[in-house]
């Protein structure tokens, strides 16, 4: 079945040793080429403002180019110009103020970060997490709840009455609005391929749109150190077509409803073996889980004012 080839005598991994500066070489060059093969990064978007993150990337990299490659190219190259050894390098130490001189030296940089500004507030600026995103059929967006817990995320869709934790399910092409607070401690939740980053906080409602332009399961994860179960805070955004969505919907609403007493067990401290889905949810869970902390801020703050 195999070909027949003579035995080439090889070295294993044990058997080559680097030096401290090649190990250094080698991870600095590994390093940026392993995030450009992951496809669960910004370089993958498939959401507007993922896109909209990757081609500011993109732009700001290209544009700090213009400062970099001089310096790594000129530096090495006057290095071994001026060296002692070198007879024929010119030692000239007379030399006087010079107008051109320090415009190209500091105007060239002081453009850059002006210009560097300009497209990094701009950028900004639309891809605030407050902003709506369009929707690819004009319809209004979804509306999805999120409860941070120590170490999991729950998703509310209050208009199907349905819920999930560690996954969240959506239309691929629907514009989704996401509003957060937090159970537990201050969490920050990301989807690299869709959209931006938010945190979540008790007391506090924040909010993150975005949309998957096509069907895939796209990674989130929490990005805010909150204990020992932080490493392992990560769930999946599956979009799916209208029509596997709305047989996603049929299902999900035969699973156990999301009642009290089951909240508060998935309240508890610890994560989830596999992601939940709920048939049901109690009416204005996230309501109240946002008031009873805000009613909590009310009291220490009366009671600071009246000691």
């Amino acid at each position: 079945m195999f070909a027949h080839h003579s035995r080439v005598p090889t070295r294993s991994a044990a058997d080559i040793s680097l030096s401290a500066p090649a190990k250094f070489a080698v991870a600095i060059t590994a390093a940026p080429l392993a995030a450009c093969v992951r496809d669960d990064g910004v370089l993958h978007a498939a959401g507007p403002i993922a896109a909209l993150q990757r081609t500011t990337l993109l732009e700001t990299s290209l544009m700090l180019c213009a400062v970099l490659v001089p310096i790594f190219i000129g530096l090495p190259l006057v290095l071994w110009r001026y060296r002692r050894g070198n007879p024929r390098a010119a030692y000239r130490p007379d030399w006087t103020f010079s107008w051109p001189l320090e415009i190209a030296i500091w105007g060239g940089p002081a453009v850059l970060v002006a210009i560097l500004a300009f497209v990094t507030f701009t950028a900004t600026q639309a891809a605030s997490p407050w902003r709506s995103v369009d929707d690819a059929a004009g319809r209004p967006p979804l509306d999805i709840q999120v409860i941070a817990l120590d170490w999991k995320f729950l998703f509310i869709d209050p208009a199907h009455h349905i819920a999930t934790a560690d996954a969240l399910v959506i239309p691929a092409g629907r514009a989704v609005r996401l509003s957060l607070t937090s159970d537990a401690t201050m969490q920050a939740l990301i989807v690299p391929r869709l959209g931006g980053q938010i945190y979540a906080m008790a007391g506090m409602e924040t909010r993150l749109h975005m949309r998957a332009d096509r069907p895939g399961d796209y990674p989130g994860a929490n990005t805010q150190y909150n204990g020992p179960g932080f490493a392992a805070e990560h769930f999946m955004v599956h979009a799916l077509r209208p029509a596997a969505y709305a047989r996603w919907l049929g299902q999900a609403r035969k699973a156990p409803p999301l009642d009290a007493a089951s909240y508060v067990r998935l309240a508890r401290k610890g994560t989830l073996d596999a992601p939940r889905v709920y048939g049901s949810v109690a009416p204005g869970l996230f309501a109240s889980v946002l008031a009873r902390y805000r009613h909590a801020q009310y009291r220490h703050a009366s009671y600071g004012e009246t000691r």
